[in-house]
């Protein structure tokens, strides 16, 4: 078992990422994903991958659903930046958010999760439920 704790700085996270992804073990990673400037996870994930980074249809979906219910507009400011959380290296898939609705991704055995608890535990879950029961 092995835990590090990253500062946010694109370039160590790529080179922790790709050491991470050569290891061939199933990781969890929280935080970082999501809209501030200083979030680069899923930037870092793909680069490590050399993918692009891709919006994921149906997470922006869910994201819309989010914005909707907030009483927002979809042309807001506040939506283009949330819709930014929707932004995975290209082929992730979902990992579902039972707290907020908006997801984590996972790819080549890493889920990724928000740095907050009450939203990684119940990710955290599904994740061990869904592929490692």
């Amino acid at each position: 078992n092995q835990v590090q704790y990253l500062p946010d700085e694109p370039d160590l996270l790529v080179k922790q990422l790709r050491r991470s992804f050569s290891d061939g073990l199933p990781t969890f990673v929280t935080g970082g994903i999501g809209s501030t400037p200083d979030d680069h996870t899923r930037q870092a994930a793909a680069a490590a991958l050399d993918l692009p980074v891709v919006r994921h249809p149906e997470a922006a979906k869910f994201i819309e659903g989010v914005t909707r219910k907030r009483g927002e507009p979809l042309d807001s400011p506040e939506h283009a930046q949330r819709l930014k959380m929707a932004d995975f290296p290209e082929g992730a898939e979902l990992v579902p958010n039972p707290f907020n609705n908006i997801a984590g991704f996972s790819i080549r055995e890493h889920y990724f999760f928000p740095g907050f608890p009450v939203m990684a535990h119940p990710m955290a879950e599904w994740v061990l439920e869904t592929y490692y029961a």
